[in-house]
């Protein structure tokens, strides 16, 4: 059991399109190597569980990352939902608690992904490609439950430990607030492990994680989803100094453009906003600042 107590946030993918493929390859193909909405959940319940065993005063956080907007699950944005609380030494009354809270917030998550509207104009283009989920709203929101936390005395060295489980592709618009996200992270010294659920490999989480400390995993074998969250996840980051744990050889630092959302090595970047452009425009479409290039003598 861990000597201080910590706070989880777990933020799932809620994207409906991207999930809908996973069930369609899973059917068609027969492909039992990708993970269903309902198999992601309940992993990420138990996770909540097995943490908050870890120490009674852990806090749990679960936020639903959706493409029009995160909410946050548990606690509930308006108070409706009591948060989780961990008292190992309350036995069977305890037990029976934690699984009325688990079907709470399974039923709340699965209530969020019926909700989302299935707007055409949303759909994705091309074959293959999901809607972007609001990832850096997500991780705002949690930093900021984090902070209100650790305003309280009790809580006032309170560790912050944060899990993204993401299928949907890189959301290239939000890199900034993404970035900045990170750093805010960086500040109050959480942890971010990510899990890439999706086809490709996930840029925006690689980062995440090496910039945080944290863990970058792409499963091969979705269906053990909740063995990788256990035995990567669940330890603290002096626990993990004592295990052998994947390590970052390659991470893709480069940032995507705002106009075509693609990778670059050399930009132009606007002075005011900090947007990120493959090639020259005399003023910013994301701010309208006029640039003003200098003749460069020889």
């Amino acid at each position: 059991m861990e000597k201080e107590h910590s706070l989880l946030i777990v933020a799932l993918d809620m994207n409906r399109a991207f999930w809908m493929d996973q069930a369609n390859a899973q059917v068609k193909a027969e492909d039992k190597a990708r993970v269903c909405f309902s198999t992601a959940l309940e992993a990420a319940i138990v996770y909540m569980n097995a943490f908050s065993l870890m120490h009674r005063l852990n806090k749990l956080c679960f936020i639903a990352m959706g493409t029009q907007e995160s909410k946050m699950i548990v606690p509930g944005e308006d108070g409706s939902i009591e948060k989780f609380r961990s008292d190992v030494f309350l036995a069977a009354r305890r037990t029976d608690r934690l699984l009325r809270e688990q079907e709470l917030a399974q039923f709340q998550a699965k209530q969020e992904l019926a909700q989302l509207p299935p707007n055409p104009s949303e759909q994705p283009e091309k074959k293959g490609e999901t809607q972007k989920i609001k990832l850096a709203q997500a991780l705002s929101k949690g930093l900021c439950y984090a902070n209100r936390l650790k305003l309280m005395p009790k809580h006032d060295s309170l560790k912050v430990h944060i899990v993204v489980l993401m299928g949907s592709n890189d959301p290239s618009a939000q890199y900034n607030a993404l970035m900045n996200t990170v750093f805010g992270a960086q500040r109050i010294a959480a942890t971010i492990d990510c899990i890439a659920l999706g086809q490709k490999e996930s840029t925006f989480l690689q980062q995440v994680a090496y910039l945080t400390g944290g863990v970058y995993l792409k499963p091969d074998d979705q269906s053990n989803l909740l063995q990788y969250l256990l035995t990567f996840c669940l330890p603290s980051q002096h626990t993990r100094k004592m295990l052998k744990f994947p390590k970052h050889e390659q991470v893709d630092f480069r940032a995507s453009c705002f106009c075509h959302k693609n990778p670059v090595d050399i930009a132009f970047v606007c002075s005011v906003c900090v947007s990120v452009f493959c090639r020259f425009s005399p003023e910013c479409p994301t701010c309208g600042t006029r640039a003003r290039p200098k003749k460069i003598k020889c």
